[in-house]
C-alpha cells in the first residue's frame, strides 16, 4: 500500500520524481536534512 509512506517519502517522489528505490536508498542523514526542512 503507498498509503503507508511516511509524508516526506511521498514529497520526495513528488518533488524529485524519485522512484521508491531511489528514495528508499537516500542517505539517513539526507532523509532527516529533508524532513526539517519540508517542517521548516
Amino acid at each position: 500500500m503507498h498509503d503507508a509512506l511516511p509524508h516526506d517519502e511521498l514529497v520526495l517522489r513528488q518533488l524529485l520524481g524519485l522512484t521508491p528505490e531511489q528514495v528508499a536508498s537516500l542517505p539517513d542523514y539526507l532523509r532527516v536534512f529533508i524532513r526539517e526542512f519540508l517542517a521548516a
